[in-house]
């Protein structure tokens, strides 16, 4: 069984084994290689919470925050990187590379890469171009300080708590859920102008008083993309 999140520049699949996780991995790279689209994968095991989200559901996990390290990683590209607990999982039949560690933030992820062909983008199809209209706004983004250094059950709390901060606010404006879309351990709203931009800011950051949120203002194009 896979348990799919999202966020704008990517996803993830929450498997309960770790075979179905390396056949969504070579699914992935190759599908999007098809479609011209350069992707970097990375897997990790462990457990997760699911936590209320502004819109279905959210997840805390170590293990998600693990994966997404050595996807984010720069030897990730075109490859899939896997923990030392998938690769133990996985078996023979999967070859991989020597084991390497990569450092974020002062912390340690060992990895390796699986060395086979049908898990690599080694060509990737020229992405098809799609004139998409865009419209003028601001967006307000926000995450949660210092979010991977909690444990999973802190964690999950601290996401449930924003989440429903982040709905309060966008209830206090009227906007509704289309207005928002999440990002990791925090999320964004579009906005129309720049008055309602830092108003929903200065909301959002007085409604979470008792977690400790970074938020950004920009603004510029914003185009609309269907996810399939």
């Amino acid at each position: 069984m896979a348990i799919s999140s999202q966020n704008p520049y990517g996803g993830g699949i929450f498997c309960r084994d770790a075979q179905p996780a390396v056949d969504a991995a070579h699914d992935l790279i190759q599908g999007l290689a098809n479609v011209g689209i350069p992707a970097a994968i990375g897997i990790a095991w462990g457990c997760f919470r699911r936590a209320f989200n502004v819109v279905a559901w959210n997840t805390a996990s170590s293990a998600l925050n693990y994966a997404a390290r050595l996807a984010f990683s720069d030897s990730a590209s075109g490859t899939v990187l896997v923990s030392s607990k998938v690769a133990e999982d996985v078996g023979m039949h999967i070859k991989f590379g020597s084991t390497e560690v990569l450092k974020v933030k002062g912390r340690s992820y060992r990895y390796s890469r699986i060395e086979m062909p049908q898990y690599t983008q080694s060509a990737i199809t020229k992405l098809t171009e799609h004139d998409l209209p865009t419209v003028a706004a601001y967006i307000v983004l926000w995450d949660i300080a210092k979010y991977t250094t909690n444990h999973v059950d802190k964690q999950a709390k601290l996401t449930s708590e924003l989440a429903e901060n982040v709905t309060r606010t966008l209830k206090t404006y009227g906007l509704d859920s289309p207005a928002y879309s999440p990002a990791g351990d925090g999320g964004y709203a579009v906005l129309p102008d720049r008055i309602q931009a830092f108003e929903f800011a200065k909301f959002l950051l007085k409604y979470s008083r008792n977690i400790t949120i970074r938020v950004g203002i920009h603004d510029g194009s914003l185009a609309q993309a269907s996810r399939g």
